[in-house]
């Protein structure tokens, strides 16, 4: 009896410890914050909310190739400036440039044989006699004369098309700006992408970043409301405090496709957008902006609020 007593009492007590434990390991676990930040807020009374991403003034230019090749030499790194013309890189141009020679030993060739037709000509029209020779002759050495002319032509113009192609394998800036993206290295393969494919990942981008812009897409049911000249306002993802302000450049009045939400430029999806340009009044930002960033953005609708 004295046993069964023993026993319940070390099974209560070993219950009382377990529950004891878990209540101990509990109160011990530390409880977890998670960060969020609050969602932005607009400053005006009625507003089209929008999202926008951040590009350099006139656009940015992706840059790409006319032939596919091993790219032999950069010219430029990331962040360099650059004028309109700079040369920034080259692909291997061995094999044209080899081609060349060939044409230049063929402008030769065509223009020896030119002068050989010439004095040829020049030796029948040159007898007295004109019974000497037939008249079958010398029409024979002046069409030999025009095609030896055709020939020189032909020569020259297929080296003038070769050098060409070979300024071609160099790819030289459009505009001033900067060099933001060069992904390439000498030695790698670079490929030309025709104007049909999308690009989904240049490989070389040029911009002047000293000067930024925005470009909104608003949703096609929103549309109506949007006007030339409404101010807005943008906030950059996470920095929902920092208010960047806007100034209208224009309406491009063709609805497309939304394409920047991942901020590759062939996305796809079912929403079509009308897109508006606002240039971003850097004077009154007091955080880093960078091209690429995507924007929360708020255009005034309200009458009081498009006239203040």
């Amino acid at each position: 009896m004295k046993q069964m007593i023993w026993t319940s009492l070390i099974a209560i007590g070993g219950v009382l410890f377990a529950i004891s434990l878990v209540f101990k390991q509990s109160a011990a676990q530390p409880n977890e914050t998670y960060m969020v930040a609050p969602a932005p807020i607009s400053i005006y009374k009625s507003a089209v909310a929008a999202s926008g991403i951040i590009e350099a003034r006139q656009e940015n230019i992706e840059l790409g190739v006319y032939f596919a090749g091993i790219v032999e030499e950069l010219y430029v790194h990331v962040g360099d400036r650059v004028q309109k013309g700079d040369p920034l890189l080259r692909l291997d141009d061995s094999v044209i440039r080899a081609q060349i020679e060939v044409d230049k030993k063929n402008v030769l060739l065509s223009e020896a044989n030119l002068k050989k037709a010439q004095d040829e000509l020049a030796k029948l029209e040159a007898v007295k006699d004109r019974r000497a020779i037939s008249l079958n002759q010398l029409d024979d050495a002046r069409d030999t004369v025009l095609i030896a002319k055709r020939s020189v032509e032909v020569a020259t113009a297929t080296l003038h098309q070769n050098e060409v192609i070979l300024e071609k394998y160099t790819v030289y800036s459009p505009k001033d700006g900067y060099v933001y993206k060069i992904d390439p290295r000498p030695g790698e393969y670079l490929e030309n992408i025709p104007n049909s494919a999308p690009l989904l990942n240049p490989r070389l981008t040029i911009g002047d970043y000293d000067i930024m812009q925005v470009r909104v897409d608003v949703d096609e049911e929103n549309a109506g409301r949007i006007r030339p000249g409404q101010p807005a306002i943008a906030y950059t993802k996470g920095l929902n405090k920092v208010k960047v302000d806007l100034e209208f450049i224009r309406i491009e009045p063709y609805v497309i496709p939304k394409e920047n939400l991942t901020g590759a430029t062939t996305e796809l999806v079912d929403t079509r957008v009308l897109q508006v340009i606002y240039a971003i009044k850097k004077e009154n930002i007091t955080t880093p902006i960078y091209i690429g960033q995507q924007v929360d953005v708020y255009v005034a609708t309200d009458t009081a609020d498009a006239t203040a």
